[in-house]
């Protein structure tokens, strides 16, 4: 949730600090950049001291980080707490998830529910950071939702000496920590670790290769949707009769009745310039210290700005059905071909990406949510891939290097997103995000006629 708090305020922040909408992503690519980076040496920490060590830094320092973030005052300021709430949060996804590899035996079902659990973080931040922005504050979103993250560290503490003390050691830790006082866990065997011949290992090779390829791309994907998916759902639609008003800078009543039927108005300070010829313009309310940014959209006008509660609702509806996702691709990996379900639920996610940029008014919404219950359907494939093709001794650090490439180079697509919302629109972004995902579905379908003949290679022994 962390991680997601700042999308649905990028306006408020903008406005607040005079910042360009590039600028401020920029912000959130570095961020985003060290929630991946960090995710490598959190893994190997992991793997060479415990989980629990690593765990408890997480739930410490990352409402630590967001009340440096609220506490801001300056475009420097938000840089720095972003950096530490970035570095603090990447320390969760190689432990956590390890634990569950090793623990489970329905794996791919317990990521699910584990993909679900974060889901509902993801759903509900939206309306929770945003609903505090408009009622208080920005800086409120951070404060308050930094509070259920340190009373889940104290938890999470008393859990640890009371339940799980014995769990946190990796198998091959036997001659370094203490032998747990409860029986070893059993870990599925990897073809890394025992390969029967020399083709065997060169197809894991290339397996592991392709598949941080394509989450790779998935996590650029998801980066630069979750950037703008808030602000995207958010807008609101005016008639085009009013460009001419636009044109010649007059607030007229015509788009003062618009601006009233979606539960907002403009004050009669309200000014108009043009911001991009013929098709962008902003308007600047000094009395009720907002701005709005209209675009031009398939011969459409959209206004971005603060949306009311009932709007950032909608991003929260579209994460909700991406919880459903989560738990479909975990209950489908534990009992099909996990290669094929990777490129199942990338193909079938593509055209309704192409189409979140495409739909006009409010059927946008049914369009991103049934892209999220499929894109958010990967994750606990992805996961479950990991566990497949890695070994038990390195799982923290497989995971941490696949947060490495889906956060890391994932951190990308937020500075993108916001330079193709700048200069091409706002539905331009879901537009070339559909072409990323064209070439993860390339990449995967390279996966699975490496897997395939691999499969043939060991049906010839």
């Amino acid at each position: 949730m962390y991680m997601l708090i700042l999308p649905p305020l990028l306006l408020q922040l903008r406005d607040e600090l005079a910042v360009s909408l590039p600028e401020l992503t920029s912000l959130m690519t570095i961020s985003y950049f060290l929630f991946g980076v960090m995710a490598l040496p959190g893994g190997f920490l992991a793997d060479k001291w415990s989980y629990k060590a690593v765990l408890t830094m997480f739930f410490i320092g990352t409402p630590a980080a967001a009340c440096i973030v609220g506490s801001a005052r300056s475009v420097l300021g938000l840089g720095i707490g972003l950096a530490l709430l970035g570095t603090f949060a990447s320390l969760y996804h190689p432990s956590g998830l390890a634990l569950i590899s090793h623990g489970v035996r329905e794996r791919g079902k317990a990521l699910g529910l584990h993909g679900m659990a974060g889901n509902l973080g993801l759903a509900f931040s939206p309306i929770i950071a945003g609903g505090l922005a408009l009622r208080f504050s920005w800086r409120y979103s951070y404060y308050f939702l930094s509070l259920p993250g340190f009373i889940a560290g104290v938890v999470f503490i008393l859990m640890s000496r009371l339940v799980l003390r014995d769990t946190w050691y990796l198998v091959g830790d036997e001659g370094r920590k203490p032998k747990p006082a409860t029986p070893s866990i059993q870990h599925p065997a990897s073809s890394i670790e025992h390969p029967a011949d020399q083709s065997k290992q060169r197809f894991t090779l290339w397996a592991i290769i392709l598949l941080y390829a394509a989450m790779a791309l998935t996590g650029f994907c998801y980066r630069g949707t979750v950037t703008m998916l808030p602000t995207y759902l958010g807008r609101f639609g005016i008639g085009p009769e009013l460009r001419s008003d636009l044109d010649n800078g007059i607030v007229s009543e015509g788009l003062r009745e618009e601006f009233q039927n979606n539960k907002t108005e403009l004050s009669q300070s309200a000014t108009i310039k043009e911001a991009r010829k013929g098709s962008k313009w902003e308007i600047k309310d000094e009395d009720k210290g907002r701005k709005y940014d209209v675009e031009k959209e398939s011969n459409r006008l959209n206004v971005y700005g603060r949306g009311t509660a009932g709007r950032l609702f909608f991003a929260t509806m579209v994460y909700l059905v991406g919880m459903l996702g989560q738990y479909m691709g975990g209950h489908l990996s534990d009992r099909r071909r996990k290669t094929r379900l990777y490129l199942l639920f990338n193909g079938v996610s593509l055209p309704f990406m192409i189409l979140i940029g495409l739909t006009p008014g409010m059927m946008v919404v049914a369009v991103a949510a049934l892209f999220a219950l499929f894109h958010f359907a990967i994750q606990p494939v992805e996961n479950g891939l990991i566990a497949q093709y890695t070994p038990s001794r390195l799982r923290s650090s497989s995971y941490g290097l696949k947060f490495f490439f889906t956060f890391g180079f994932g951190s990308l697509g937020s500075g993108f997103s916001g330079y193709i919302a700048a200069y091409f629109g706002y539905n331009s972004v879901f537009l070339a995000l559909g072409g990323v995902i064209f070439m993860m579905v390339l990449v995967i379908v390279l996966l699975n006629m490496v897997a395939r003949e691999a499969r043939a290679e060991g049906s010839n022994e």
